[in-house]
């Protein structure tokens, strides 16, 4: 079994990934953002980092948090991308993909948020 053979069978959660693109109508020449779907059902692992951000202001806290996504060297994703994760428990978490760092012949590190950059 290989390296990635490895971490691969711990991959037990999904993630869909979408992008957004800049369409130009022909007509009104106005351009708009479009969201496309990149990657759909990718086997995945989600990780929770420790500690997350608490904020209040007046009578509300927000509370956010930050994840690690590890996949396929070979997924697309890309920093901006809005990845949906289906947990093996049935939860969906949608986040905001940052840099990916991979390792050419194993996986892919992703760091995910919750704020939208």
């Amino acid at each position: 079994m290989t390296e990635r053979e490895a971490i691969e069978s711990t991959y037990l959660d999904r993630c869909s990934t979408c992008r957004r693109f800049d369409v130009k109508d022909p007509d009104t020449k106005q351009t708009q953002q479009i969201e496309t779907v990149v990657l759909q059902n990718a086997p995945c692992a989600l990780s929770q980092d420790k500690g997350g951000a608490l904020s209040l202001s007046g009578n509300f806290g927000t509370a956010s948090g930050s994840y690690t996504l590890f996949c396929s060297p070979d997924a697309d994703i890309k920093k901006g991308d809005k990845v949906s994760v289906t947990t093996r428990a049935g939860q969906t978490i949608t986040l905001w993909a940052g840099k990916c760092f991979r390792y050419a012949e194993s996986h892919s590190e992703i760091p995910l948020s919750e704020d939208d950059r």
